[in-house]
């Protein structure tokens, strides 16, 4: 991740999306426990909920699922319904072209969530 500069990677296992794995969960669920990162597995430190959309599925749609699930990206899946790429709210604010959108969606995303509270 570090010499690619990205901050996501999904993970597979036997050709299908298992997790996701952000270099914040590394830094929550590996270094603030004090565990080895070069020892410790993926799958111990990956989010297991994987959100998706379509290829064909229209942009807004993709950024209402990421508002509702409050997540910054969302796997897209071709029609083969294999990995065609990832959306991220960067992307909207960037490709979308439509500053409302992108404000609504990064609002929500950024919601404090208050669990049990």
């Amino acid at each position: 991740m570090k010499s690619f500069d990205i901050g996501v990677l999904p993970v597979k296992q036997k050709k299908k999306v298992v997790g996701m794995i952000t270099d914040r969960d590394i830094v929550t669920r590996v270094i603030a426990k004090k565990m080895d990162p070069q020892s410790t597995k993926v799958n111990e430190a990956m989010s297991r909920e994987v959100a998706f959309c379509s290829e064909e599925d229209e942009v807004e749609m993709a950024a209402k699922m990421m508002e509702e699930k409050q997540i910054h990206r969302l796997l897209v899946l071709g029609s083969d319904h294999n990995m065609a790429g990832m959306l991220s709210v960067a992307d909207l604010a960037c490709k979308a072209r439509d500053e409302h959108l992108t404000y609504e969606v990064m609002e929500r995303i950024c919601e404090p969530v208050h669990a049990g509270m």
